[in-house]
């Protein structure tokens, strides 16, 4: 299937829609260049490798690779790739929930540039959670989004509150739904990008990160208590199949369910996963 054009003019390698955001993975040709234009939605772009040159008004800039870029609608402006290609992650916003997340208008803000690595890993984050194609998924790359944009655009420390801790009861009882970021905070009585910047500092993780240990210490207790096929197990803790059961469970735990189940079952005195939250 075609992808629909860029809205940066390149070519759009790959394109997605997560929540209320738009995803372009873009190449940009050696010599290629835009005239002045504007976009129609408010963006986020991300140059992964590469770089190219911008034009506004009468200033010039270079961005090479590791740059996020924030840009509101209407903004005009000229690109150009002269000496090198680029490769780029562009995020398209709806204005109108931009303005509640920071709760003042976008366009009085005009572009911002951040080179900061916190930022531009957390960005960087997003493509693979694309590809992680898991149900929490939407909710990490939601919150990974809106979280960047608070960063670059307001500096304001998140606040955890009553809602935010009803928020992770609310996902401890029910973690194995399939949950999107705006349906909790819908839930809660909080916007998105506010419940996904309070539940981090009061956790110390994302939301779906969150419902992922979640899952994986669901599967820890049952192969330790019964002697049921790990693929039931999976699919009843909230998991697509037993391929991503084992995908999530090694990465938290640092082996395979199987792997697990074996050394629990003799009785291993160094099982690498202890929580309070397993009791």
């Amino acid at each position: 299937m075609k992808h629909p054009e860029a809205p940066t003019h390149g070519q759009a390698v790959s394109y997605g829609n997560v929540g209320r955001y738009r995803l372009f993975q873009t190449h940009h040709p050696v010599g290629m260049s835009v005239g002045a234009h504007d976009h129609e939605a408010t963006c986020l772009n991300l140059v992964l490798d590469g770089g190219y040159g911008e034009t506004l008004r009468t200033r010039s800039e270079v961005f090479a690779a590791n740059t996020l870029l924030f840009r509101p609608s209407g903004v005009v402006h000229e690109n150009n790739f002269e000496s090198v290609s680029a490769n780029c992650l562009l995020i398209e916003c709806d204005h109108a929930d931009l303005i509640q997340v920071l709760e003042q208008p976008v366009r009085e803000r005009g572009p911002a540039v951040s080179r900061d690595p916190r930022l531009v890993l957390r960005a960087a984050r997003i493509l693979s959670e694309v590809y992680e194609g898991d149900d929490a998924s939407m909710m990490v790359v939601e919150d990974l989004v809106t979280s960047v944009l608070s960063a670059m655009l307001c500096g304001r420390s998140p606040t955890a509150s009553a809602r935010v801790e009803c928020a992770e009861e609310l996902l401890r009882a029910n973690y194995r739904e399939t949950w999107s970021l705006a349906a909790l905070g819908r839930q809660v009585g909080l916007h998105p990008a506010h419940l996904g910047r309070g539940f981090r500092q009061l956790t110390g993780c994302s939301v779906g990160e969150f419902v992922r240990g979640l899952r994986v210490l669901h599967v820890i207790r049952a192969l330790r208590c019964v002697d049921r096929p790990i693929a039931e197990i999976a699919l009843e803790a909230g998991f697509s199949d037993q391929s991503h059961c084992t995908r999530v469970f090694r990465r938290f735990v640092g082996q395979s369910p199987s792997r697990f189940r074996y050394r629990a079952s003799r009785g291993d005195s160094d099982l690498p996963w202890t929580s309070s939250a397993d009791t």
